[in-house]
């Protein structure tokens, strides 16, 4: 930790990419996740000088520092008014202004957050990818790295993002809320403190114990709609049996017999549907203590977190990549009265959904949650056409068989938004036809090199197997739309989050619902095609391997059968085996 914390803004970075990853043991994502917020900090003289001139004269009172990050540091912060500011400069120091008294600052309507960059940040990530860049295999990494942080360098862009971030349907949504922004510059950001603790904070207390029971308690919760759903389904089925059918009779019909065997005797874990439901008592937070509670409140909200991101990018193509849970606080209200619901009528259809926020009901008292995002990073928007080549991609790398039944759908997506962007021979007289298929083709082996088995034996996971293509794409010279690796953060941010805390995962079934409504009439014939030419494919190597068997067999009784007897039999059978 502190070989990285000494390496500068790059070498913190990939520190904090490092604790992002599930595979590193929990103990080490804890260290090296602290670099978020927890550098060495400047002193408070020294982050005072860096302050805009224009806002020390509007801060009344300093508060403690919030937290030193790889790009800047943060102090609380109340704004009053210009006369009421100091002005003697401090006694044997060249600084232009004293600054004002230090307070706690634990409460107050006021209350700012204000973040300035870090000194020397643009002499550090220029040492470090100078360095980078002089090995052939890392420039391609040093490149990347540098738009991902000399982006973070400019907090005049950050306080626009938030600003355009509040108004996307995340910023919009009923559980989730953006800081609204004070003021921003390029080396300074003034904007609403969030009150809390960070997300990334509360779920590092989640002990193994915390996420078992909360499994349990979800899985008895289906136990208990499946049971209700099965109870109105009997209902339903008896009422109909007593009710006189069409024939006057009391029988039900054929389609009606139907539906009835359709409807299954058990819940959805294959065990017998109880009659009344077990563990009821145990569902709500009366017997958590506070920290048990907000674990769960703040696990429910990822899951809707997860969810409201990927709609997002599914309707409106928002591609929000830096989910990292240390941008955002836990916010817990108490609440004197229940929430007014939400009225559906006359709400647009783009507006946000009529949910009320997250709310917890213990001990006669009432607890909203909602996630505060006071960091939303570098975010995107691209075409239709790209977010149909991105999620047929995802699919298509998927399984095994989608790899085959997806092939040519995937590709057709992915080389209708996707340039050559070098040759190995001379493209003078090339039609557009040609480079049409040179494109495909490289998109195809890119894919091919993808999911090739590692030297163990093992393939890659699909996650794995993206960046790979990413990766091979680029070295084959196939220029896809940056959005690409935009959405492989944003992908790696996701499952990373699902697989360390055992949440639902969500991302699978909502790409494919999504292409199943999105599918033209062309993609559902040829997936039609391809699907049949696999299911031929195998029942004629089922077929042939039977047929083989049964002429070895025959084989050695002379093959009499296949071609006559003596010498003929033997081409004879071996004719009709192959």
């Amino acid at each position: 930790r502190d070989l990285l914390a000494s390496g500068g803004v790059v070498a913190i970075k990939l520190a904090q990419m490092i604790a992002e990853d599930p595979r590193v043991p929990a103990h080490y994502r804890d260290l090296l996740g602290s670099l978020r917020d927890d550098n060495d900090p400047m002193s408070i003289a020294e982050w005072w000088l860096r302050v805009p001139t224009s806002i020390r004269s509007k801060i009344s009172e300093l508060g403690p520092c919030l937290g030193t990050g790889s790009v800047k540091q943060v102090h609380i912060a109340r704004l009053g008014r210009a006369e009421e500011q100091p002005t003697g400069p401090i006694a044997g120091s060249a600084l232009p202004l004293q600054p004002p008294s230090f307070h706690n600052m634990d409460k107050g309507p006021e209350e700012y957050a204000v973040a300035v960059l870090r000194r020397n940040v643009e002499d550090e990530a220029l040492a470090s990818l100078d360095a980078l860049g002089a090995s052939d295999e890392l420039a391609p990494v040093a490149q990347r790295l540098a738009r991902l942080v000399f982006g973070e360098f400019n907090l005049f862009g950050e306080g626009e993002a938030l600003g355009e971030f509040a108004s996307t349907s995340i910023g919009r949504h009923p559980r989730f809320s953006v800081v609204k922004v004070k003021h921003h510059s390029p080396r300074c950001l003034v904007e609403e403190r969030a009150r809390g603790k960070t997300v990334a904070k509360v779920l590092r207390g989640a002990t193994t114990r915390h996420l078992i029971r909360r499994q349990t308690r979800h899985r008895l919760l289906d136990d208990a709609k499946e049971a209700e759903k099965h109870r109105k389904v009997t209902a339903t089925e008896k009422a109909t049996a007593t009710a006189p059918g069409k024939d006057g009779g009391g029988q039900s019909t054929p389609g009606q017999d139907q539906v009835s065997r359709a409807v299954p005797r058990r819940g959805t874990t294959g065990r017998p549907v109880p009659k009344r439901y077990p563990g009821e008592g145990n569902l709500d937070f009366a017997a958590m203590d506070d920290e048990e509670m907000d674990v769960n409140a703040a696990l429910d909200l990822l899951v809707e977190y997860h969810k409201v991101i990927l709609q997002a990018f599914l309707d409106d193509g928002l591609i929000h990549s830096d989910i990292h849970l240390g941008n955002a606080v836990l916010e817990k209200t108490q609440m004197a009265a229940p929430p007014p619901e939400v009225p559906t009528k006359g709400r647009r259809r783009d507006a946000a959904p009529a949910l009320p926020s997250r709310t917890v009901e213990r001990e006669g008292k009432q607890y909203r949650y909602r996630f505060k995002l006071f960091d939303v990073g570098q975010f995107e928007r691209v075409a239709p056409a790209d977010t149909k080549a991105i999620l047929w991609t995802l699919c298509w790398i998927s399984t095994p068989e989608r790899q085959t039944l997806l092939r040519s759908i995937a590709i057709k997506h992915l080389a209708a938004v996707s340039i050559l962007s070098c040759f190995h021979f001379s493209q003078d007289n090339l039609s557009v036809a040609m480079m049409q298929e040179e494109l495909e083709q490289r998109i195809s082996d890119a894919f091919d090199d993808a999911i090739k088995p590692f030297s163990d034996g093992t393939h890659p996971d699909k996650k794995t197997a993206f960046i790979l293509f990413l990766r091979n794409a680029e070295e084959k010279g196939v220029s896809l739309p940056k959005s690409f690796f935009a959405i492989a953060k944003m992908i790696d941010g996701i499952v990373s989050q699902q697989e360390s805390y055992g949440i639902e995962p969500v991302f699978d079934n909502t790409i494919e619902t999504f292409l199943k409504r999105s599918m033209t009439w062309g993609e559902t014939i040829v997936l039609g095609q391809t699907a049949a030419k696999m299911q031929w494919a195998k029942t004629f190597t089922t077929t042939n391997s039977s047929n083989s068997s049964s002429s070895s067999s025959g084989s050695g009784t002379g093959g009499t059968t296949a071609g006559g007897s003596g010498e003929g039999a033997a081409p004879g059978g071996v004719g009709i085996s192959k």
